[in-house]
């Protein structure tokens, strides 16, 4: 084999045991979030990879791509690790949770720096090709299952156990493909109906998933997308095609599944009647209260709060499922000013890897994780494992393509 097969087999099994997650749940936890999965087996075997390199050549040093945000993660780790050091001493309860959630971040980084040292080796064409084609084949299992399902409340789940963070999850392969067909509407028109066709099989994803935070994700980041590529977008094209999905969805969605359309509008037409929608507004009170049992939470430990995911495992703090209320009360103040600081230096690396041969994956890459800091009102994406994987693989493959200057498949 060649130097580059084994980090492009690695990192490759790396994305399937993300996309596609096998979870095996730790007997005695007592948190069914707590698990192995498939990808630590991957990380593991990238290490491996690492190491036995390094010790063939006794060369140990790789270039950075990302540093600032390397050096994010190593410093708002540094505070999650004091967190759960000191609820461990102050808190009679086991922390045990909090240990394996900090556990996880720093696995993570170890693939932030892995996916750095490798970045030569990695085909990223092709390895982004797959990202979008395994989350088309979500897709389309997701919206056949939805619309096949007996009993009209299910929502499907796929292989994300959970119908918002797979609705999360889509939105990425759909920014990336609808924004990389636009960019090759007028140069290469059968490489952009592909990309195009994925990116809108992922959309109608998101919106039959019934997922008010995978919309909120999607419409953001598609905005922040044609923010940033106003000059460079064929507009017309892209919102003509947008229109064109969104038309022949809704009308799906109306006759076969209303009630998810209901989900996202704040009013309803009931007896010929407008009425405002108890499920809208219901969620956003619900939202609203914990908020307020957040900021009490807090005030009791606002320096070094509970620990680094102790929301929603540590029964004392229990279920917030607000993205900025569940940072104060887990890490405190300072925690809450680093992992905001960190999150907006991930959207700066995004932005600053935009050339004119690196266009749509930074840009997809930016409005993505802004769109899930914006849907952070009604859930903590943002430092969900399985996305943060994703979100610093899609980092690197974006300095990786802005670095070497090239165009291929992706714009």
């Amino acid at each position: 084999m060649s130097g580059k097969t084994w980090p492009n087999l690695l990192f490759t099994l790396f994305l399937v045991s993300v996309l596609f997650s096998i979870q095996l749940p730790l007997p005695g936890v007592g948190s069914k979030y707590a698990s192995i999965n498939a990808s630590d087996f991957a990380v593991l075997a990238i290490g491996g990879l690492f190491i036995s390199q390094r010790i063939r050549t006794h060369n140990w040093q790789f270039e950075l791509t990302v540093p600032m945000v390397t050096g994010g993660f190593c410093l708002l780790g540094s505070w999650i690790l004091l967190t759960v050091a000191i609820a461990s001493v102050r808190e009679p309860s086991s922390i045990l949770i909090n240990v394996l959630w900090t556990l996880k971040w720093f696995e993570i980084a170890t693939v932030l720096c892995l996916a750095q040292s490798f970045a030569d080796d990695i085909n990223w064409d092709r390895a982004l090709k797959f990202l979008l084609g395994g989350g088309t084949l979500i897709a389309v299992v997701s919206i056949t299952q939805n619309l096949t399902a007996s009993r009209t409340w299910a929502q499907s789940t796929v292989f994300w156990q959970n119908p918002n963070t797979l609705s999360v999850f889509l939105s990425l392969p759909a920014l990336l493909g609808l924004l990389n067909g636009a960019l090759w509407f007028h140069e290469k028109r059968r490489r952009a109906v592909l990309s195009a066709l994925a990116g809108s099989s992922c959309l109608v994803g998101v919106l039959i998933a019934g997922s008010r935070s995978g919309m909120i994700t999607l419409v953001i980041g598609g905005s922040i997308g044609l923010l940033i590529l106003r000059d460079r977008l064929p507009v017309r094209a892209f919102a003509a095609g947008i229109v064109a999905v969104v038309s022949f969805a809704l009308p799906l969605l109306l006759a076969t599944r209303p009630w998810i359309v209901s989900r996202y509008l704040p009013v309803t037409l009931t007896n010929g009647k407008l009425a405002l929608n108890p499920v809208f507004f219901g969620g956003l009170e619900s939202r609203f209260q914990l908020t307020k049992k957040a900021l009490n939470l807090w005030t009791q430990q606002p320096i070094f709060g509970y620990g680094w995911f102790a929301s929603p495992e540590n029964p004392k703090v229990g279920y917030l499922d607000v993205l900025y209320s569940q940072l104060l009360v887990d890490l405190g103040a300072i925690g809450f000013v680093l992992a905001l600081g960190f999150y907006l230096v991930v959207v700066r690396a995004f932005v600053t890897r935009i050339s004119s041969s690196s266009l749509s994956v930074p840009t997809a890459g930016a409005g993505w994780l802004v769109g899930m800091l914006a849907a952070g009102i009604g859930g903590a994406h943002v430092r969900v494992p399985r996305l943060l994987f994703l979100l610093v693989f899609v980092l690197v493959a974006a300095s990786s393509l802005y670095s070497r200057d090239t165009r291929r498949f992706w714009s």
